[in-house]
């Protein structure tokens, strides 16, 4: 189902999440609601400002608005929003933001495999875990600094990242 932003959604009083209006079940936490006005606030405007974020490329702040406006958690708000986005078309391609901008492309062969050892090995260790997540919070703005440079984007491709792809690709 996709979120328009006529729709009109209430807030399920457990998780938070937006729930059509006469909804028996949460699509999201999947509790039941006692009665048709189970506490469910109307706020349609919630879901209507994420995805005003989302297309001006926000993500960041989406999250942040969705974690002050439910009584969801960071993971859980994150979550959210990336499900919401998906739901609306505007999910972004994750990960890989400094490889991307200095190889050009999303599908570049070097992208592809930093991804590939991102998921393969990173991923599967607590500190691994630890620093994708680092990186995913300081990389963008790195990226759209780089993005800006051909000279930078060469310099980073050269001195750091084919050094690193030379290491992880022989593994």
């Amino acid at each position: 189902m996709v979120w328009k932003s006529n729709c009109i959604s209430m807030n399920c009083p457990y998780c938070k999440n937006p729930t059509q209006e006469n909804a028996v079940e949460c699509e999201w936490c999947g509790n039941k609601f006692k009665s048709k006005n189970d506490s469910i606030k109307k706020n349609p405007n919630v879901d209507e400002k994420i995805l005003s974020m989302l297309k001006k490329g926000h993500a960041l702040n989406a999250v942040n608005y969705k974690k002050a406006h439910s009584n969801l958690n960071l993971k859980e708000s994150k979550d959210y929003v990336d499900r919401l986005a998906q739901k609306n078309g505007l999910a972004e391609k994750g990960g890989c933001f400094i490889a991307t901008a200095c190889y050009g492309d999303y599908e570049s062969p070097e992208v592809i495999e930093f991804r590939r050892y991102r998921d393969d090995v990173l991923l599967k260790s607590y500190l691994g875990r630890h620093f994708v997540s680092t990186y995913y919070f300081i990389s963008p703005p790195i990226a759209t600094l780089l993005s800006k440079s051909e000279i930078s984007k060469r310099i980073i491709r050269e001195l750091f990242l084919a050094p690193i792809l030379n290491l992880i690709s022989k593994k």
